[in-house]
């Protein structure tokens, strides 16, 4: 029996970037549109400092994760990176978000777009990492 099967019956945790750019403050809150539309526990989303503030009998807590996902807000990829450096046996599955979503001109900040066009953003956004997850080969979602 391979470890996804063993491991079908526990959550798996969300995470992503938390850099302070744009396109990290749309992944995140396509993150809790994500974490709305599924049971709690199927999917758990947390924090990077979860991960990286604690020490390491704090990182335990994470073995009760069947898997985890990673909302990248670019393809620069901090939090992946990030956490297989913090926690290299977690299985990490990585969903740039921005593929997604086209982001017009160059804004500094989420409040510089359009409330129209942000939640048509954050709606194809979340469509499409719900569709990613339903066909991930492991049927956990």
């Amino acid at each position: 029996m391979d470890g996804r099967a063993e491991s079908s019956d526990k959550p798996s945790a969300l995470f992503t970037c938390e850099s302070g750019c744009v396109r990290s403050d749309i992944a995140k809150v396509v993150a809790e549109a994500v974490c709305h539309r599924l049971s709690p526990k199927r999917l758990v989303r947390l924090e990077l400092d979860d991960a990286s503030a604690k020490g390491l009998a704090q990182r335990t807590q994470f073995r009760r994760f069947a898997r985890a996902t990673v909302l990248e807000g670019c393809s620069i990829q901090c939090a992946s990176r990030m956490l297989h450096d913090l926690l290299p046996n977690l299985d990490l599955e990585v969903i740039p978000v921005d593929q997604f979503y086209k982001l017009e001109g160059n804004p500094f900040g989420i409040d510089d777009i359009k409330p129209s066009k942000l939640a048509r953003m954050i709606e194809q956004a979340a469509e499409g990492i719900l569709e990613a997850l339903k066909h991930d080969g492991t049927g956990s979602v």
